[in-house]
This record gives structure tokens, C-alpha cells and sequence, in this order.
């Protein structure tokens, strides 16, 4: 809408430069101007918003996916859905003990530096 009311506002004085070389209405081009930028401007945050709504709607989806099936007989206990990501058992005995070591290791001062800046 706001492009279309540029292009009705902005012809007639792109029109008229052509024929004479001047620009005698100087506001009606700047008002063209701003209407047509502001046009682009409020169009990408559109498709910005609406992808946005898309990867919301997906990602409830997927998450009401992984919740179990509604059955007739009773839920003995609830399940979460699982976690992404490493699960503790998949690990070796000496990969387990490098992340404990990990773990138990203070940072550097240098690295203490960098994190505090």
C-alpha cells in the first residue's frame, strides 16, 4: 500500500523531470522517497516477523511430538521428552575421565582475563 501511494505520488514528478529536466514539486519527491524506503523497510521486517513465526510454529510441533500417545489406559509415569546432545552412557570410561578432569580444573589467569573483559 505504501509503495503503491509513492509510485502515485512519486510518477508525475519523475514524469516531469524527464520532459523538462527540473524539479519544481522538491517535497512530493522527498515524501515519494521516504513512502517507497519506508515500504522496503516495513516489507523486510514482515518476512523477518513471519519467519519467525514459521520456525516457532515448527519447533512446538516437534516438541509436542516428542510427548507420549494419549491412550485409554491410565499414564503409570510421565515422560520427558529427551534431551539433546550427549547422554553420560555414551561415553567411554577414559573420554568420561577427561571431561571429569575437565571439570575439576580451574582456569588459567588468562583465561579468567579474556571471560572478565
Amino acid at each position: 500500500m505504501l509503495a503503491a501511494l509513492s509510485l502515485v505520488f512519486g510518477l508525475p514528478v519523475v514524469w516531469e523531470f524527464w520532459q523538462t529536466g527540473l524539479v519544481p514539486r522538491f517535497p512530493t519527491a522527498i515524501l515519494a522517497t521516504a513512502l517507497m524506503g519506508l515500504a522496503f523497510l516495513l516489507g523486510s521486517v514482515g518476512l523477518t516477523l513471519d519467519g519467525l513465526r514459521r520456525a516457532r510454529r515448527e519447533t512446538s510441533r516437534l516438541v509436542y511430538l516428542s510427548l507420549p500417545a494419549v491412550t485409554g489406559r491410565p499414564v503409570t509415569r510421565r515422560q520427558a521428552p529427551r534431551q539433546t546432545g550427549p547422554a553420560d552412557e555414551e561415553f567411554s570410561a577414559p573420554e568420561a575421565e577427561i571431561f571429569a578432569d575437565a571439570a575439576r580444573m580451574k582456569p588459567s589467569r588468562q583465561v579468567r582475563a579474556r571471560f572478565a573483559s
